[in-house]
């Protein structure tokens, strides 16, 4: 049940839809990104392949706690600022370089973080023009469609409910691509979203990568 704009994290309730809902476009290809940004849909969801070594890659990241966040350039400025990230932005270098090209960005910044907490448990909108995420280990970010949120209550501390009675919680899957569209985006209102609850005791921590193209 909702309270006060959150999802009770104990009675989640599970459901299948049976058609994509009508804020999410589905990449199939780097050529659907151009589709995307000039579409009013608010979600974009794609598959890419990783690289063979995949999984050694996370649990080298898992291991090593690895923690960066800063802004960059371009990739190789990442690269060379950051040569941490390396292993993992390369799997998805096509796609950012394509985001990149396909609109003038001027501040981009990347965040790569190991954590066993909820970062954000308040619904929200980012602040920005367009977010790239992928939870490589844990659960993925949750979001409302726009059918079921109240926008009015949007950024007032959880005090009054943002989803709407009887709706369900989105979430993205694991190693599963998606970008978000935020408030800066043009013509957009923003994907309202959240972090997932993570147990505090649990032995699976979560591993994000996340690319922000702020303004």
């Amino acid at each position: 049940m909702y309270k006060d704009g959150l999802l009770d994290p104990f009675n989640i309730e599970h459901h299948v839809l049976d058609q994509l809902p009508e804020d999410v476009m589905i990449l199939n290809s780097l050529d659907d990104i151009d589709s995307f940004l000039s579409s009013e849909k608010d979600l974009a969801l794609g598959e890419f392949s990783q690289t063979d070594d995949y999984q050694q890659i996370i649990r080298l990241r898992i291991n090593e706690q690895v923690d960066i966040d800063r802004e960059f350039q371009s990739l190789d400025d990442l690269y060379e600022r950051a040569p941490g990230a390396e292993s993992l932005v390369s799997m998805y270098a096509p796609l950012l370089l394509r985001l990149d090209q396909a609109m003038e960005w001027k501040t981009k910044r990347i965040t790569v973080k190991v954590i066993r907490d909820q970062m954000c448990p308040l619904f929200h909108v980012d602040n920005l023009k367009l977010r790239f995420i992928v939870t490589l280990q844990g659960p993925g970010t949750q979001w409302l469609m726009g059918r079921d949120v109240i926008r009015k209550n949007l950024g007032k501390g959880g005090r009054k409910p943002i989803a709407k009675k009887n709706c369900y919680l989105q979430q993205i899957q694991t190693g599963q691509v998606a970008l978000l569209k935020g408030l800066k985006f043009p013509g957009s209102k923003g994907l309202v979203h959240r972090s997932p609850s993570i147990s505090p005791v649990s032995d699976t921590p979560r591993l994000f990568l996340r690319v922000d193209f702020i303004d």
